[in-house]
């Protein structure tokens, strides 16, 4: 049997997001839903899970049925950022979109979203573009054994048509340094 790559903590109802009894005690320790339920009662709604009264949301023209989510409060935003980001394997901030804003609704979910930040991806993944000096080539001597592409631009051009920004395919063949731009 293969060890779990979860932590054991993200696996307890306490600390596990996705848990019904979580959020059941998460959306019942404040009144901010029942102010939402009560000015919004088309789109707030109780829902039955897991013998579970979980409050959900659906925005006014679609179905209660398919389109719910589930709605959140304050205090479980960040926790469930941070539990998702680790299960899902540290995606970046448009994949989190994708995955969160499909089952959660908040009203500021998107901001809260952009704005959280790891540790270790902070450390581990490259910002930007990668702009910077490349590293030494190591070059073999045999003709056409290694070539490097880049792709380069955008440059801005005038044509007859009007002003255009086109970007150009680069090949070097590293032994002779022969340029090729496609």
């Amino acid at each position: 049997m293969r060890p779990s790559l979860i932590p054991p903590s993200f696996t307890s109802p306490e600390t596990n997001s996705t848990d019904f009894q979580w959020m059941f005690i998460r959306q019942n320790e404040t009144d901010e839903f029942l102010k939402l339920k009560q000015k919004f009662p088309h789109q707030y709604f109780n829902r039955i899970l897991e013998d579970k009264r979980i409050i959900c949301y659906v925005t006014p023209c679609d179905d209660r049925e398919m389109q719910r989510k589930l709605a959140f409060t304050n205090s479980m935003i960040w926790p469930t950022l941070h539990w998702s980001h680790i299960i899902l394997g540290h995606p970046d901030t448009h994949h989190k979109h994708a995955l969160l804003e499909t089952r959660y609704h908040h009203p500021h979910l998107h901001n809260h979203i952009e704005h959280f930040l790891c540790n270790e991806c902070q450390q581990a993944k490259p910002t930007g573009s990668g702009h910077g000096l490349l590293p030494d080539l190591k070059v073999s001597g045999i003709f056409c054994e290694q070539v490097t592409v880049d792709l380069i631009g955008p440059w801005p051009a005038s044509t007859l048509n009007g002003d255009v920004e086109f970007y150009s395919l680069t090949f070097i063949e590293t032994t002779t340094n022969l340029v090729n731009l496609a």
